[in-house]
């Protein structure tokens, strides 16, 4: 769904050298896909790649941070790695991958893997293909999130009857707000997204860039990902006078590709009142508690 390159550093540090004028032409494409396992960001030595509307994470950082023990055998050119619940093997020679003793294959369009060697980059559905392994990728914001749902899973779907008692006027602006965001993602309103979050400038980028740099990042990648995101369902699970954190499950789908999979989403989000008056998204203090996979109807 999503299509963007990934920059080197030595690109990125080019730009953070350019005068405002020109880091504010380059500011799309100045950020890299970051990758957080289990809440804690790794570095992997080779980069994620998105290629043609495929996410491609490096396959043993992901699994050694997971708890995984990882093995190459770099003459027979096979990866496996084994834990008590799951199991996978990468035959670098055929770029067939298998699950649990079996082989998985997404798409026949696109390859399971990328490069090769013990750093080969695999795409995310494997992962997603087990039973309590998930990936999210964040194309608005250029994180991948992988987690085990065992702590998520706890019932996760009860909390849609935990309602929080809230004052009706805050009730109502919080669902407010929660409209506007999936309302601005889907008229690919770059302006309209970034009025309601808290601070934009620092959670969209790296930097510090200005509204206007955030503004073309945004429309930048509006460009090149056809989404439709759908509300299911809003509860405020929790409340303060100035914070509040929602139960939000949305669904994204394809909009060019009615056949495709659709993601299924369950959040925690988290809103603030800020000195206005006014309720804003909070995004560094949302928590993904489960993804699913689902297939279209069309």
């Amino acid at each position: 769904m999503s299509k963007i390159a990934v920059f080197f550093l030595a690109f990125v540090l080019t730009v953070m050298s350019l005068g405002p004028a020109a880091a504010s032409a380059a500011a799309p494409n100045v950020k890299t896909i970051r990758v957080f396992v289990q809440s804690k960001e790794i570095h992997p030595k080779a980069a994620p790649i998105l290629q043609g509307g495929r996410v491609y994470i490096e396959f043993r950082s992901v699994v050694l941070a997971l708890g995984f023990k990882f093995n190459y055998d770099a003459a027979k050119k096979v990866i496996t790695a084994d834990s008590e619940d799951a199991s996978f093997k990468i035959d670098l020679k055929s770029g067939k991958t298998f699950l649990n003793g079996r082989e998985f294959t997404y798409s026949k369009d696109a390859p399971m893997i990328l490069g090769s060697g013990a750093n080969v980059l695999v795409m995310n559905h494997l992962f997603n293909a087990t039973s309590n392994i998930r990936v999210n990728y964040d194309a608005v914001h250029k994180n991948i999130v992988v987690y085990r749902t065992e702590a998520e899973s706890v019932d996760y779907l009860s909390l849609a009857n935990k309602e929080a008692a809230v004052p009706d006027a805050d009730k109502a602006a919080i669902y407010t707000l929660l409209d506007k965001y999936i309302q601005a993602m889907n008229d690919e309103d770059a302006l309209a997204l970034m009025a309601v979050d808290r601070s934009p400038e620092a959670y969209y980028t790296n930097r510090n860039l200005s509204k206007d740099q955030v503004k073309l990042l945004l429309e930048n990648n509006f460009l090149k990902h056809e989404l439709k995101y759908t509300k299911k369902q809003a509860t405020v699970v929790s409340y303060g006078p100035n914070k509040a954190t929602v139960y939000f499950v949305y669904t994204v789908s394809d909009k060019d590709d009615k056949s495709s999979v659709i993601q299924l989403f369950y959040y925690l989000k988290s809103v603030v009142k800020a000195s206005d008056g006014k309720w804003y998204l909070d995004n560094k203090g949302d928590t993904v508690l489960h993804v699913e996979l689902l297939l279209s109807d069309e």
